[in-house]
């Protein structure tokens, strides 16, 4: 659908972590999260589109986007991720559940 709708890309690329993930990026940095520092994390998948993530992700707590220069793919495995620019866009309280990413009770956009 995205490719048919032809959506213009917004420039960003989104992952999600878990909750051990997360801990572990903020002990990088004595004043916890911030968009001025490079994180390294370990086998990151970047997804192209945020729905894209946000649902195939449903397991893991924390999402965050990513400025990229150019378009890599829809989908992209980074086994040593090192970037500053991160910024957290979502915080779920709870993991998904089927209810919660059906596309009868969502409205999504591209999937």
């Amino acid at each position: 659908m995205y490719k048919r709708k032809h959506i213009k890309w917004d420039g960003y690329y989104y992952f999600a972590l878990t909750e051990r993930q997360y801990q572990e990026a903020l002990k990088q940095h004595k004043n916890g999260y911030s968009k001025k520092y490079i994180y390294k994390l370990k086998n990151i998948i970047l997804y192209k589109i945020y729905e894209d993530c946000r649902i195939r992700e449903y397991n893991k707590k924390y999402i965050f986007r990513v400025p990229y220069i150019c378009e890599i793919g829809s989908r992209l495995l980074v086994k040593d991720f090192k970037r500053k620019g991160v910024e957290l866009i979502e915080s779920r309280e709870n993991i998904l559940k089927f209810k919660d990413i059906s596309t009868y009770e969502n409205k999504y956009s591209f999937i």
